[in-house]
């Protein structure tokens, strides 16, 4: 097997060991494969194969990884803890999403949504087109905890415990009336 530097063709540097590619630099469109060819097309495409991770980035420097585009920029780094953390740098939010789009969003204020871009309270969940009977945020108790679910909104006096196997169902009725219904368990809801 062999080990080098060449180039495959016009504009392109390539670096193999024991007769695999390990790097490819494509001149021609300014992309990077690492561990094979880049067949993305994105700038920089790293493939990895067995249980290792295909890409590790570790440093004392902070952040470690810095991304993002005009609009915002987002950090991948560590606390004073060295917990990691995904951050937004400055006021912008940090977005979670699926098939390309927002689901949570997290404001520069502590403010959390899910179904909403612009939550107003700690926790703001909004499923605008609920049907019947249909959660729109639900809460319980893990069977087999050994600790109750304490909501407290306001003043202390103001809050309601699920016991072990409760169930608070944020829902909307029959007339597109939101309810709330408590499931499992005995009580009023303070």
């Amino acid at each position: 097997s062999r080990s080098g530097i060449y180039s495959p063709s016009a504009n392109d540097l390539a670096i193999v060991a024991n007769g695999t590619s390990a790097l490819l630099i494509n001149g021609s469109h300014n992309i990077v494969g690492i561990g094979g060819a880049n067949q993305s097309g994105a700038r920089l495409e790293v493939t990895g194969s067995g249980t290792a991770p295909a890409l590790m980035v570790l440093g004392q420097a902070q952040p470690a990884i810095e991304w993002g585009n005009t609009n915002g920029t987002g950090w991948l780094t560590t606390d004073l803890n060295n917990l990691p953390i995904v951050t937004s740098k400055g006021t912008s939010p940090l977005l979670l999403g699926a098939n390309n789009g927002e689901v949570i969003r997290l404001q520069d204020n502590g403010n959390v949504g899910i179904g909403t871009s612009s939550p107003t309270a700690r926790l703001s969940v909004t499923k605008p087109f609920a049907t019947a009977n249909e959660a729109i945020f639900e809460v319980g108790g893990y069977p087999g905890a050994a600790q109750n679910l304490t909501l407290n909104y306001g003043a202390d006096t103001n809050k309601t415990t699920l016991n072990v196997g409760d169930t608070l169902r944020f829902v909307r009725d029959g007339s597109n009336t939101p309810i709330i219904e408590r499931t499992g368990g005995t009580g009023d809801l303070n």
